[in-house]
């Protein structure tokens, strides 16, 4: 086996919330997009494993699965071994056709006879469906349900297909149980969302997948002193490759001032953007202006190496996430930032969060029922103060919080201070109608 460069990370996960029915002209650019972007995370090498594929839940994205990646990357796995698959969680009919489509590709591509196959959340339940038919099914060596509903049986006709049951008692999204004839593993402690990113899942996983080998992480090297992060623009919700956005990058010191430019380009007619010499241990603020609609800014915390896909979502104009966004200031005085958890859930009384020293991660707001990962803040009874009160419109809105809280913006503004268990982040306080803030913790 040739050896791979492995080196610590922590990723960074786009913001994903899909509520359209992806187009079937998008298909094969999606092909190309999920190609680059796991082949993207470390160099080439050889392994005797099978491809996986990986299928998001519920308002998720392939993104969601980069720390697995990273993992079984770490433990052996070829990157270009390993790939994700968007689909449209809240379509009328769900998409196993695409999925079969994606898989075939997916055979040719790696030149495999069969993939191992893991579905989290809804994403368990695609993955069912689509190994209903017996052809579909013979095309999975191996199945991995994570954090998904529980079944009678294996699936696959007759319950032919070897299923690794992962669930949590923790998770308050989705009762887990034990799935007869699979072998299931019982987590005590991991939310819904740690169901993919935690470490010991990984290894789960991976020892699983290659027959009981032992999970040893490759040797950690240093970090370069310079590297490049690339990645694509999306529409939110919608989901579609964004060509001609205007991305600029600047510099944010530890106080929260933006230092200079870094650079800027357009991205592609795939969505796809690259930056180099990008440096370790520096933050970034990342603008994002879409033909069309609001732009948007990623407050890009210590992009490390292995972070070299980065799912940027533009606004959507129309679909159910507009009576939500639409609310969303636009105020030269006041910003409007989301706060986005790229790990597991905000859950009270596990978790400290905090912005500008007021406390989030209260009972109200980070109800462990709620499993929250997403923090809009703004004024939103426009009184022109802070109001610490949930915003009702957020109330049925899935793993997302809204809070009355008015961050000042404008020249005097200071940055605003974000703190995540024990991570401490200087945030500049952009204008929103500049642009909305989103904080990657």
């Amino acid at each position: 086996m040739k050896p791979q460069t492995v080196l610590p990370n922590r990723y960074i996960f786009g913001f994903a919330f899909v509520f359209y029915s992806l187009p079937m002209r998008y298909f094969f650019i999606y092909l190309t997009l999920t190609f680059g972007a796991i082949s993207a995370f470390s160099q080439p090498c050889e392994s005797p494993f099978r491809p996986i594929v990986m299928v998001h839940g519920f308002l998720g994205g392939g993104d969601n699965f980069a720390p697995m990646v990273r993992r079984l990357s770490a433990a052996g796995y070829c990157t270009e071994k390993l790939f994700v698959f968007d689909w449209n969680s809240v379509a009328r009919n769900q998409p196993d056709s695409l999925l079969n489509r994606f898989i075939d590709s997916i055979l040719r591509l790696t030149k495999s006879e069969r993939i191992d196959l893991i579905g989290h959340s809804a994403g368990g339940n695609l993955a069912y469906t689509f190994m209903q038919k017996a052809g579909q099914a013979a095309k999975v060596a191996h199945y991995v349900h994570i954090g998904s509903s529980s079944k009678q049986t294996p699936p696959g006709p007759d319950g032919a297909v070897p299923i690794l049951n992962l669930y949590s008692l923790n998770d308050r999204v989705v009762k887990g149980a034990d799935i007869p004839g699979a072998t299931n593993i019982r987590f005590q402690q991991f939310d819904h969302f740690e169901l993919v990113t935690a470490d010991s899942v990984a290894q789960s996983v991976y020892h699983f997948l290659t027959g009981g080998r032992p999970y040893k992480r490759k040797k950690i090297m240093p970090l370069p002193s310079k590297y490049p992060v690339a990645g694509k623009v999306l529409t939110l919700g919608e989901n579609n490759p964004q060509a001609g956005a205007k991305l600029e990058l600047w510099q944010v010191n530890k106080e929260g001032i933006k230092t200079g430019k870094f650079g800027e380009t357009v991205s592609s007619s795939d969505g796809g953007f690259t930056f180099s010499g990008i440096e370790p241990y520096q933050s970034y603020l990342l603008f994002c202006k879409p033909s069309s609609g609001r732009q948007v800014a990623y407050f890009l915390p210590n992009i490390q190496p292995e972070e070299k896909w980065l799912y940027i979502r533009t606004l959507p104009a129309t679909g159910l996430m507009t009576l939500l966004l639409n609310a969303l200031p636009a105020d030269e005085q006041q910003s409007a930032f989301v706060l986005f958890s790229n790990q597991r859930a905000v859950i009270n009384p596990r978790d400290d969060l905090k912005v500008n020293d007021t406390l989030l991660s209260t009972a109200t707001f980070a109800d462990p029922a709620k499993t929250a990962i997403a923090w809009f803040l703004y004024d939103g009874n426009k009184n022109n103060q802070s109001d610490y009160s949930l915003i009702p419109s957020f109330n049925s809105a899935p793993f997302m919080r809204g809070i009355d809280y008015r961050i000042p913006a404008g020249n005097a503004a200071r940055p605003v201070e974000v703190y995540l268990n024990g991570s401490s982040y200087m945030v500049p306080a952009i204008p929103s109608s500049e642009a909305i803030v989103i904080v990657m913790l």
